[in-house]
C-alpha cells in the first residue's frame, strides 16, 4: 500500500497517545508513538491525516469569540461582550471545537494559537 492511499485520522491517534501518558509505565510507548505520528503527518496530505479541518480558517466571528475565550471569558461574558445569547455562543464554541478537533475550549485556544488562527 502506498502512503498516498492511506486515510488515517491522525488527530485521533494524537488524542490516544496523550491518553497513554496517564497510564503508569506507558510514557516511553507514548513518546515512540508521538514520533511515528509526527513522521506520518509529514508524509501524508492534510486531507489524508484528518487535519484538513485545522487548516480551514475559522470564520471571523469564530475567531473573535475564540480570542475572547483565550482571554479567559466565560460563555456568558463572551455573549454579553458581542451582544449574543449564551446559547448562541455555545453553538459557536461547538463549531469551533469541531473544526479544530479540540477536546475542550482550552485545547481549542492552544490549537488556534499554534496554527495562528487567532
Amino acid at each position: 500500500m502506498r502512503i498516498s492511499q492511506i486515510n488515517v485520522p491522525l488527530n485521533q491517534l494524537t488524542r490516544l497517545v496523550s491518553k497513554l501518558r496517564y497510564i503508569p509505565g506507558a510514557h516511553e510507548v507514548a513518546d515512540q508513538l508521538d514520533k511515528q505520528v509526527a513522521h506520518l503527518s509529514r508524509l501524508l496530505t492534510p486531507e489524508q491525516t484528518g487535519l484538513q479541518q485545522i487548516l480551514d480558517p475559522l470564520t471571523p466571528r469564530e475567531q473573535a469569540i475564540l480570542r475572547l475565550v483565550a482571554k479567559g471569558l466565560s460563555n456568558r461574558q463572551v455573549a454579553a461582550h458581542v451582544s449574543l445569547t449564551e446559547g448562541t455562543i455555545k453553538q459557536y464554541m461547538s463549531s469551533i471545537l469541531s473544526k479544530l478537533a479540540a477536546n475542550d475550549r482550552t485545547h481549542a485556544v492552544v490549537i488556534a494559537t499554534e496554527n495562528r488562527l487567532i
